[in-house]
């Protein structure tokens, strides 16, 4: 059978106690901490991904341009070609 607690075991058993419900508050603010910095992280990943699609959006627009560009240079292209051979066969 168990012996009654002395006044040192008692002692060392509410310090034990505080200690453990210091130890609870404090998990419990990190708990809250941690919370609210998952808040504002998912809030700023959630701002990312709406750049990088807005980016590859207008990625995607810069890609159309520059393939449009290119047709209108090659039949430039074409053109000072013609010309250039009209030319040669008038100026020979």
């Amino acid at each position: 059978m168990a012996e009654p607690a002395n006044g040192n075991q008692r002692a060392t058993i509410a310090v034990a106690v505080n200690e453990i419900a210091h130890l609870r508050d404090d998990v419990l603010a990190f708990r809250d901490e941690s919370r609210e910095w998952r808040k504002v992280h998912d809030e700023q990943c959630r701002l990312d991904r709406e750049r990088i699609a807005a980016l590859e959006m207008r990625a995607s627009v810069h890609e159309e341009r520059m393939r449009q560009t290119t047709g209108v240079l090659a039949a430039l292209q074409v053109v000072i070609g013609a010309v250039a051979a009209w030319l040669g066969i008038k100026l020979s």
